[in-house]
Order: structure tokens, then C-alpha cells, then sequence
């Protein structure tokens, strides 16, 4: 791959911590690659097969947004049930 072909596969940094973020706030990798402002899913995959500090940073987050949407889930069970215990 010629360098001029290299830059235009390149996905800016900035793009990368914005997805790194909605990842660790529990949002799916493909609901983010939806966004129009985002890279397609394949693109993203296939820049990341080639950068394994990337894969290890999304692995991370993935990790981190799997303990957020556990702490969503138990915030709303507890909504549920404060509510429930109101209605008897």
C-alpha cells in the first residue's frame, strides 16, 4: 500500500476516543458505526485487524461498557422494585 493510500485509510485519533467512549458507556460497537459521522463497521474492523494497541483499547472498553451496562441494569431493577414496594 502506497503512502498516499495509507493516510486515506487512517481514521483520526479524535474518532477513535469518540468511539472508545460510547463503547464504555455501553453503547454496541455497530450502533456507533451507524452514525454517519463515524466509519462504516468493515472500515473500523478492518483498521483495527492491523493495530493491536487499538484492539487491546477496544477490548478494554468493551470490558468497562459490559460493567456499565450491568450498573444500568441494576439501577433500573432497583427503580422497578422502589416502585413496586410504592404500589402495595
Amino acid at each position: 500500500m502506497d503512502q498516499k493510500q495509507n493516510k486515506r485509510s487512517l481514521i483520526p485519533e479524535e474518532t477513535i476516543n469518540k468511539i472508545i467512549e460510547r463503547i464504555e458507556l455501553g453503547e454496541p460497537l455497530t450502533k456507533i458505526c451507524k452514525d454517519k459521522s463515524m466509519p462504516s463497521l468493515s472500515i473500523f474492523y478492518r483498521y483495527m485487524r492491523n493495530d493491536e494497541k487499538l484492539q487491546n483499547k477496544i477490548r478494554q472498553a468493551r470490558e468497562t461498557g459490559c460493567f456499565t451496562m450491568i450498573d444500568k441494569i441494576n439501577e433500573d431493577l432497583g427503580e422497578m422494585h422502589t416502585k413496586i414496594r410504592l404500589h402495595i
